[in-house]
């Protein structure tokens, strides 16, 4: 470890003390490396998810369901907010972490996940344990339901948030398989498409929140959302990122005064 000393002095000007610090010359050290990494996994209160799930006509809100179904008749949907990160950095890397609640016997199921299409970007979570959705919630007919089972405004290419290039876009960001003989509590840690999640980045961004599918007609999974019971299963998202030039450089020499007599 290189350690040089920081010369201090004391400073009288106009009856009031200083005390001067002065770095030493920083030629030849290393700067700093900022390798900053944001853990987001939210709970009930501030978690955004809401599975779709086309039974009972598909009016139904999952808003604060603790678990969300995925297969050809249902869709995950949720957000993480990443915008604190600035919008002048670099995302090295993402890593989505899913947790298996349920699933039915049978082969392994691959799932998908996308970005969620910019005409869908107004989705909201809801209020509802699997009934119907308010007006303004969504639900697998409905991206905003009207309050009475339903359309207010329809999802943008259909049902269930399913058209690719419409309603999320096309390519994958990352992709879940959940294997045949896979139990609950199963977690699926999945490296998402860096360059995508970096614009996520800043007070304006293109988080849009994320599509879980699957299109198997007979097989369906269940991951656990943000207001599982158990913290540890809830949707976790890992953003590795980098500021420009990956460091902040020293300045030489600082000055630090304080006011009133010294002794």
């Amino acid at each position: 470890m290189d350690v040089r000393q920081i010369v201090h002095d004391l400073r009288q000007v106009g009856g009031a003390w200083y005390i001067l610090f002065t770095l030493p010359s920083l030629a030849g050290m290393s700067r700093p490396v900022i390798d900053p990494t944001l853990t987001l996994q939210p709970g009930a209160a501030d978690g955004e998810d809401s599975p779709l799930c086309n039974a009972f006509g598909g009016a139904r809100n999952n808003g604060i369901s603790n678990a969300g179904l995925v297969y050809n008749k249902a869709t995950f949907l949720l957000r993480f907010n990443v915008s604190s990160i600035p919008v002048s950095a670099l995302c090295t890397s993402a890593t989505l972490t899913m947790t298996l609640t349920a699933k039915d016997v049978g082969t392994p199921q691959a799932c998908n996940i996308y970005s969620v299409g910019v005409a869908n970007t107004t989705w909201i979570e809801g209020t509802k344990n699997g009934t119907t959705a308010d007006a303004g919630e969504p639900c697998w007919i409905a991206k905003q339901g009207d309050g009475a089972g339903g359309v207010l405004v329809a999802w943008a290419g259909s049902a269930g948030c399913k058209t690719s290039g419409t309603d999320y876009e096309a390519a994958a960001l990352g992709n879940i398989t959940v294997g045949a003989t896979d139990v609950a509590g199963t977690a699926y840690n999945t490296l998402l498409t860096a360059a995508r999640i970096q614009g996520w980045f800043g007070a304006v961004n293109t988080n849009h929140g994320l599509a879980i599918l699957n299109n198997d007609a007979g097989v369906s999974v269940s991951f656990a959302t943000s207001d599982h019971a158990t913290a540890s299963y809830r949707p976790k998202l890992v953003v590795v990122y980098t500021l420009p030039g990956g460091n902040y450089p020293l300045d030489s020499a600082f000055v630090s005064a304080f006011r009133g007599p010294m002794s």
